[in-house]
């Protein structure tokens, strides 16, 4: 390593594979490169001197059995390959195995909190962190600039579904602030997300629907415009699952904000059936509304129905329905579209869409009360989720690495990554 080098105690087998980040500039640059591989060789060195304090996990001629309390028996040392972000380091492990049971454990892994794979520390997280940020394609390039190699780049696949896999079983739980008198709400949608899945029929085209959940309190809506509002905190969770799975999803975002102890719970999504079935058994007493924008949808499709696609007389006729819907006046709505349902059958099915819908298009009542009537909050959540990581050019994706992805990425999206990783960090102390 170099003039100054520190002898590594006797008999530790380390070896050391610095990475070699930039080749070196000029001027500036080419000092700060430099500065940047001295710098990882001391933590290298550093890291090293520590892990050998541990005398290669060394605990005597026998230990206890993790798996069945019998006495393992010391066989000899095993090698072992760990990569950081400064570098590589091969260590000597000693290694026991139990004559009953047959298991064999590394005292050095268990005291370190090794994880399985090659990566350790930090590197775990920043692998992550760009998995979820970056496409796989783009990655060799984000992995030079940001680790000095862009052979990290092919590990990050492996490293999203291992890292997911431990979020699950972490039990990790980002919650909302407890407030007393408290406005919880909870906001239900689908993306469609592109998929490898056999087709189920000649349109299928492979998208399968990634069913999200946000939930959020009304004390942590900031207003940046009278048309934007931004979230302070939140609870977000998506999966690529069916409507029975998404229940306990759905069950888990309402613990996670305190619903069960709010003063009122507002439920906001658009008219599918499954979504008001998952609301009336989990939370019976929520006040439950249906999206204005899916309403208003509706009214367009209606007025394109009874006047014709591109007459000047739909854009007055919806307005003034979506003026009476916002008067509570829904039965009206329904009255003036069952008026045109023989010069046009097909409003039979919008008109359907009201009636199952009436009870929560109560729009005067929700604003005289200070509800939020839109959905906005989780269909902009959904976009952020897939638009730009999922759904790029050409990309199909297997559900297992979805759904990892998915879970990631709503810790990052809900800010609770830094959370979740200092809690990993505690594990390891």
């Amino acid at each position: 390593m170099g003039r100054g080098k520190r002898v590594l105690p006797e008999g530790l087998k380390v070896t050391f594979a610095a990475l070699t980040g930039r080749s070196g500039g000029r001027g500036i640059f080419g000092i700060e490169d430099a500065a940047d591989e001295v710098a990882r060789q001391v933590k290298l060195q550093h890291m090293a001197e520590r892990i050998a304090a541990y005398d290669r996990g060394y605990e005597g001629g026998r230990r206890r059995c993790p798996r069945c309390g019998q006495w393992q028996k010391y066989k000899g040392e095993a090698s072992r390959e760990l990569v950081f972000d400064c570098g590589t380091l091969t260590v000597q492990r000693a290694y026991y195995v139990c004559p009953a049971c047959r298991e064999t454990s590394y005292p050095l892994d268990e005291k370190l909190e090794l994880s399985e794979e090659q990566e350790q520390g930090r590197l775990r997280e920043k692998l992550a962190l760009v998995a979820v940020l970056t496409p796989y394609h783009q990655a060799p390039q984000v992995c030079q600039t940001l680790l000095g190699s862009e052979r990290h780049a092919s590990s990050l696949r492996r490293v999203a579904l291992r890292e997911a896999e431990r979020l699950t079983a972490s039990g990790h739980r980002h919650t909302l602030r407890k407030r007393e008198q408290d406005r919880i709400y909870l906001q239900v949608d689908g993306q469609l997300c592109p998929t490898r899945e056999p087709r189920q029929s000649p349109e299928d085209q492979g998208y399968r629907e990634a069913k999200a959940v946000l939930a959020f309190s009304q004390a942590d809506v900031a207003e940046v415009s009278k048309e934007r509002h931004e979230l302070l905190a939140k609870v977000l969770q998506a999966q690529i699952t069916d409507s029975e799975e998404f229940r306990a999803i759905f069950q888990r975002a309402y613990q996670q904000a305190h619903g069960p102890h709010a003063a009122e719970v507002i439920v906001l999504a658009d008219g599918a059936r499954w979504i008001w079935n998952v609301v009336e058994d989990l939370v019976p007493h929520a006040i439950q509304v249906l999206d204005f924008s899916h309403a208003k949808h509706y009214l367009w499709e209606a007025g394109k129905l009874i006047y014709g696609e591109g007459s000047a007389f739909v854009p007055p006729w919806v307005k003034e329905q979506e003026t009476l819907l916002l008067e509570n006046q829904v039965e009206q709505v329904m009255a003036h579209i069952e008026r045109f349902l023989d010069l046009a059958p097909a409003l039979a099915t919008i008109l359907h869409y009201f009636q199952q819908n009436a009870a929560r298009m109560r729009y005067g009542t929700y604003r005289q009360r200070g509800y939020f009537i839109g959905s906005g909050a989780i269909e902009s959540a959904g976009k952020q989720l897939t638009a730009a990581r999922i759904k790029g050019p050409g990309m199909r994706w297997n559900v297992a690495d979805l759904n990892a992805l998915l879970a990631l990425r709503c810790v990052f999206l809900e800010h609770s990554w830094q959370t979740y990783w200092d809690s990993q960090t505690q594990l390891a102390a």
